[in-house]
């Protein structure tokens, strides 16, 4: 993961190329939430595994037409996670 920033927005490369960006005044812990999410979307096998048991971590509960991702957290919140775009904003995931 590489961390660049580009006036008033920050960028994330993950391990696949794929750049994050995140607007400067986005928390650590917004930024560091999301990059976990969308790096083990990335990495999670394309194809169900058989017998496997069911993750207890965040779970993906929509998909955008461009790729973004609406997640369900295991306390019961959601966050939105997209290539350009993130936030916890319970208000603004309803408008997704």
């Amino acid at each position: 993961m590489t961390h660049r920033g580009i006036a008033s927005m920050n960028e994330i490369e993950l391990f696949d190329g794929t750049i994050l960006q995140f607007p400067a005044d986005t928390p650590q812990e917004v930024i560091d939430r999301t990059v976990r999410l969308e790096t083990a979307a990335r990495q999670q096998p394309s194809e169900p595994q058989v017998n496997q048991p069911v993750a207890k971590g965040p779970q993906v509960i929509y998909t955008t037409p461009d790729g973004g991702r609406v997640y369900s957290m295991p306390d019961g919140s959601r966050a939105f996670a997209s290539a350009g775009y993130a936030t916890t904003d319970p208000a603004e995931i309803d408008r997704l």
